[in-house]
């Protein structure tokens, strides 16, 4: 990046800024990581890795200050800092997010409803696609000359379509996702992650074409390292408070004793642990739904009859027709038949 004589103002704007960021990742990281023994054991992944994100932008501000404040010199025959001939390096901020931003859209990508592989999908993708656009755009991130404000177009405009991808993954490909989530007050939490993220996100850009806007020299420089700044804040540290809400209110939501029951009848049906009842063991949960609903079917004619209608009965409890039953709707399912058999005692496949 291009240096440029600073005033005392900017000078010290920017150096404040970047201390700010520094202690709100640092407290951020502790915080979160306190927390992680008071979480349920599935989300505790999603917690760490928000305390990992903060933890390296962390470390990558304390390089970024150190080479701001190494590059600049008081004196006191001028009142206004003097270039030392050491370069600013803001790669740093590059490298960080190279890191953080597939580790931020991963911890969002744990905490909601779905399975296994697509998790894995989802961070593939995410996680590919964030870091061709930080890739793509740091070269432009270098060029700050009005001359050659063209280069940067170009930059910006190659990154933009990988942030797209992004952008429309978290608000539309992940929707189905979030409308599983069965507690009102955890799906409005996902979604606020969701919205913020995004939100966030789209500083970004608006940061990176101030050069183009007609600001030059020390200004432009000022501008970047403020907007970056506060936009880092708000991505890591306000997401990864959020993280925490959600990760708080599922923990106890499934540490309700009603909640634990439904989980362990759950589990005993999705024998795979992918966090939804599909294939043959829907049949499974087709013939429990007789046994439960039937006094007059024994145990064998349940199993025939489950194999014969699964299909026809999976249909009922798919709300969503996805060919799946989630843990939503098996807690719907559950719900029903307790209000029909409150009695249910006894047999291995009942619910009590």
């Amino acid at each position: 990046m291009t240096m440029y004589e600073m005033t005392d103002t900017q000078f010290q704007t920017v150096y404040n800024i970047l201390s700010f960021a520094l202690a709100s990742m640092m407290a951020t990281t502790i915080f979160l990581w306190m927390r992680v023994t008071s979480i349920h054991e599935d989300y505790k992944s999603a917690l760490l890795i928000s305390g990992l994100v903060t933890f390296i932008a962390a470390y990558h501000y304390m390089r970024i200050f150190s080479s701001w404040d190494s590059s600049y010199a008081y004196s006191l025959e001028h009142a206004d800092p003097k270039l030392t001939g050491l370069p600013f390096n803001d790669a740093y901020r590059y490298m960080d997010w190279l890191l953080t931003v597939p580790l931020l859209l991963m911890e969002i990508v744990l905490i909601m409803q779905l399975r296994s592989r697509e998790v894995s999908d989802y961070s593939m993708k995410l996680g590919v696609s964030s870091a061709i656009m930080i890739i793509a755009g740091y070269p432009g991130e270098l060029i700050t000359e009005q001359r050659q404000l063209g280069q940067r177009w170009m930059y910006w405009g190659m990154s933009m379509v990988p942030f797209c991808y992004v952008v429309y993954t978290l608000l539309v490909g992940l929707s189905n996702a979030t409308a599983k989530e069965q507690d009102p007050d955890i799906k409005s939490k996902v979604k606020m992650a969701q919205l913020v993220t995004v939100l966030s996100w789209l500083t970004y850009p608006i940061v990176y074409v101030i050069p183009m806007f007609g600001f030059s020299g020390a200004s432009t420089v000022v501008g970047i390292q403020v907007g970056y700044c506060i936009s880092d804040i708000i991505s890591k540290c306000g997401v990864g408070l959020i993280i925490y809400q959600i990760t708080a209110a599922k923990s106890l939501y499934i540490a309700t004793p009603r909640m634990r029951r439904i989980a362990s009848k759950f589990a005993e049906f999705d024998k795979d642990g992918s966090g939804f009842i599909d294939g043959d063991e829907s049949i499974m949960l087709v013939e429990w739904l007789f046994l439960c609903e039937s006094t007059k079917l024994s145990p064998q004619k349940c199993k025939e009859f489950a194999a014969k209608f699964s299909a026809r009965e999976l249909k009922k409890i798919d709300t969503d027709h996805d060919g799946r039953v989630s843990i939503a709707e098996f807690t719907a399912l559950y719900n029903v038949v307790i209000a029909r058999h409150p009695d249910l005692r006894g047999n291995s496949l009942t619910l009590l």
